[in-house]
């Protein structure tokens, strides 16, 4: 019997928050009780925290609550095309969500929700001290950590969840539109970063239809991976002062020329996606 999607959600959620409620009491033992430093107790809660949140719950919810319905979850490659089209992707829109996250850095809320955008640009700021504590290293090897447990485990993780569950659980119940875009809301909105919502929330509508596309978590895998990793290597090199990277200077030309490139190879994507599904039902 097929499962409603507000029980295999409820489920999922109870799952997450099990794993966070877990996740905090590693944390306070672990300070209490050990001499790590608060970096290094840092960057153990955050890859705790992509497993037992997001990874461990996405992986229990596909087993026994969803259905196959044309995503699977990292059992095959399926098309390496596509998968080399989801890293393409991610380099070539770089100035185009760099010129969505400026916009949306400069949206204001009505007067009357003064105290609210205050408290959204507070817990921006806080997030990027936070998050520059996160990434700060000198060697290659801290270097090489960061790509792990900001890159490697949030894009695994967080794929198997937003994709890998998500996704499918809302496909088997609404359209598949309305299906990329309701979980790409979703990812953006539980980052709880709002001045990059909209940037955050095209990427995971992409890599959605990387996923529909792709028919497999490996694309979106991927792409996820190689835009965090550039995000950890850019300020590595950046901190370190090895190259002094500024956003700034990419200007409107090349933001809208990285935007159309970037639609064109999703619409590539689109076009193997459909030639391969064709070729299945043609007659041998």
């Amino acid at each position: 019997m097929r499962k409603s999607l507000f029980y295999k959600i409820s489920i999922v959620t109870l799952l997450s928050l099990s794993g966070l409620i877990i996740v905090l009491a590693i944390y306070a033992i672990l300070q209490k009780y050990t001499d790590l430093a608060e970096i290094n107790l840092l960057k153990i809660t955050q890859l705790l925290q992509q497993l037992f949140v997001f990874g461990i719950p996405a992986i229990i919810g596909v087993r026994f609550l969803n259905k196959n319905n044309g995503i699977s979850n990292t059992n095959k490659t399926n098309n390496i095309y596509i998968i080399l089209l989801a890293i393409v992707f991610v380099f070539v829109s770089v100035p185009a969500i760099d010129m969505l996250l400026k916009w949306n850095e400069g949206l204001h809320l009505p007067e009357s929700m003064r105290g609210i955008e205050m408290w959204i640009r507070t817990q921006e700021t806080n997030a990027t001290i936070l998050t520059e504590k996160l990434l700060a290293t000198n060697t290659v090897g801290g270097l090489g950590i960061n790509i792990i447990i900001v890159a490697l485990s949030a894009a695994v993780c967080e794929e198997l969840f937003f994709r890998g569950f998500l996704l499918r659980s809302f496909t088997e119940h609404i359209d598949t539109h309305i299906a990329v875009w309701l979980t790409a809301i979703i990812f953006s909105f539980i980052h709880f970063q709002f001045l990059g919502f909209i940037p955050r929330m095209v990427l995971g509508a992409t890599f959605g239809y990387m996923a529909i596309y792709g028919k497999s978590l490996w694309a979106p895998i991927a792409a996820h991976f190689t835009n965090n990793a550039i995000a950890v290597v850019a300020f590595y090199l950046s901190h370190n002062k090895i190259i002094d990277i500024k956003t700034e200077n990419f200007g409107t030309a090349i933001s809208v020329a990285s935007l159309v490139l970037a639609i064109a190879t999703i619409y590539i994507m689109r076009c193997i996606s459909i030639k391969k599904t064709v070729e299945i039902y043609l007659p041998k």
